[in-house]
């Protein structure tokens, strides 16, 4: 099926073979559906990241009667079908942040498609953490909208009750990131702030 594993690698794919492909599960669609991507195929697709290449589109919800099947039928027709994959309850996201959907594609007839809030999808990709998920982060920065030092707090400190990985990995990719975007500010002050919250959850879970 269209729907596939995390664990399987995949060659990755530029925004306009993404586009494509959705425009071709659209035309499959006999109901209008509506999907929620995440990770580096809303970066591609929302964000003005068109250098950002990405392996697959993930999907945190799915609503509509043939969505899923409208799926495999533009994989069984595509000369390059979109590997899809979904991520609803693994994915780690500030809370409320499906109020903050943002529409994108809205040329397409049936199919609906909603990408979070630049602020939330840059938490998102920190707290996966990777190298390749902070290059997204930079990606999201970079656009016409830079990203809000004092939004990306906020959103963070949001978050770290759901954060279920270790907490250090968290604070340090947020750290990383944070360099990153702002190079050319000094921030001992917010990082003593981040470590402050930190120690307070690990107090909660009994971690110290």
């Amino acid at each position: 099926r269209c729907f596939e594993p995390r664990s399987r690698r995949m060659n990755r794919l530029p925004p306009r073979e993404l586009e494509r492909f959705l425009g071709l599960v659209d035309g499959e669609l006999e109901n209008d559906g509506s999907i929620v991507i995440v990770g580096g195929a809303a970066i591609a697709l929302a964000y003005g990241g068109v250098r950002f290449l990405t392996a697959d589109i993930d999907i945190v919800s799915v609503e509509g009667p043939d969505v899923r099947e409208a799926f495999d039928a533009a994989a069984r027709k595509s000369s390059r079908p979109v590997p899809v994959t979904y991520v609803g309850g693994i994915a780690i996201a500030p809370p409320g942040f499906e109020s903050r959907l943002q529409r994108i594609l809205e040329h397409l007839k049936r199919l609906r498609v909603r990408v979070p809030e630049r602020h939330d999808l840059a938490i998102m990709k920190i707290a996966r953490g990777t190298d390749h998920d902070l290059a997204g982060v930079e990606e999201i920065h970079g656009g016409d909208s830079p990203l809000s030092l004092q939004t990306l707090v906020e959103r963070f400190e949001e978050t770290l009750p759901l954060y279920t990985g270790p907490l250090d990995n968290f604070k340090w990719a947020f750290f990383s990131a944070v360099n990153r975007l702002f190079p050319d500010d000094d921030h001992d002050d917010l990082k003593k702030e981040i470590e402050r919250l930190i120690r307070s959850r690990k107090k909660q879970l009994r971690l110290e």
